[in-house]
C-alpha cells in the first residue's frame, strides 16, 4: 500500500490495529496501534505523500519506451532545486545551477528555521488545523525529522546525478533536439572531443551531416 493509499485508510485502520491490540495483545499489534493513534506519524505520512512522488515521478524518465537521455539533465536540475527550496533559504538559490549544486545540504547557514520547512500543502493544512492540539516539543521533533530526511535525500540525489559531471551533462544537452533546432550545438566536435575514441573521424563528419 502506497502513503496515499495508507493516508486515505487511516481511520480504518486505527480502527482495525485497535481491534486486534486489544484481541490479540501482541508486542506488534500494540506497536501498529500506538503508532496510528500518534499524530505525529499521521503527518510524517503526509510529509512523504508529498516528497516521494518527486523521486518518483523522476525515476519515470529511465522507464520511458523513448529516448530521453536529453532530459535527464534539466530534470534532475530542477528536482535538485525543488528538494532544496524546502528547506534552503530562499536566497541562498537564486544563484545559477552550476553555483547552487556545489552548496553543502549538511551546512546549517543555509537551512530554514525548522518550523518554516515546506511539506507539501496537506502538511502544511494538517498543521494549521491541529495547532492547538500539539506540542512544541514533539513538534519540533518531527520537523527535525523532516530535516534530516530532506537533506538525506538532496545528498543521495547529488552523489548520484550527472549535476557535477560536465561532461555528461554537456553531452545530455547535446542531444536536446530542442537545442539541435536553435543551432545551439552546430557541431559534434565539441562532445567527442571530451570523449575521446567513442566516434571515429570518419563518423564524425556523418554525423555532423546529419
Amino acid at each position: 500500500m502506497s502513503g496515499t493509499g495508507i493516508l486515505e485508510q487511516w481511520n480504518v485502520l486505527h480502527m482495525y490495529f485497535q481491534l486486534t491490540n486489544t484481541e490479540d495483545r501482541l508486542l506488534s499489534s500494540y506497536f501498529l496501534y500506538s503508532e496510528f493513534s500518534n499524530r505525529f506519524t499521521h503527518l510524517y505520512f503526509q510529509f512523504l505523500d508529498y516528497a516521494l512522488p518527486l523521486t518518483a515521478k523522476f525515476n519515470i524518465t529511465f522507464q520511458s519506451s523513448h529516448s530521453m537521455i536529453h532530459c535527464v539533465v534539466k530534470d534532475e536540475c530542477q528536482l535538485y532545486v525543488q528538494i532544496l527550496s524546502c528547506f534552503f533559504k530562499p536566497c541562498t538559490l537564486k544563484g545559477p545551477i552550476s553555483q547552487v549544486v556545489k552548496l553543502d545540504p549538511k551546512n546549517q547557514a543555509y537551512h530554514l528555521p525548522a518550523n518554516k520547512i515546506y511539506g507539501g500543502i496537506k502538511l502544511a493544512r494538517f498543521l494549521e488545523t491541529t495547532a492547538s492540539k500539539r506540542d512544541l516539543q514533539s513538534t519540533t521533533q518531527m520537523f527535525e525529522w523532516l530535516l534530516q530526511f530532506l537533506v538525506e535525500l538532496a545528498i543521495q540525489l547529488r552523489q548520484r546525478s550527472l549535476l557535477s559531471n560536465t561532461i555528461l551533462s554537456d553531452t545530455c544537452s547535446f542531444l536536446d533536439p530542442q537545442e539541435i533546432i536553435r543551432g545551439s550545438n552546430m557541431s559534434v566536435a565539441n562532445i567527442t572531443a571530451k570523449i575521446p575514441g567513442i566516434v571515429t573521424e570518419e563518423d564524425e563528419q556523418k554525423l555532423d551531416d546529419e
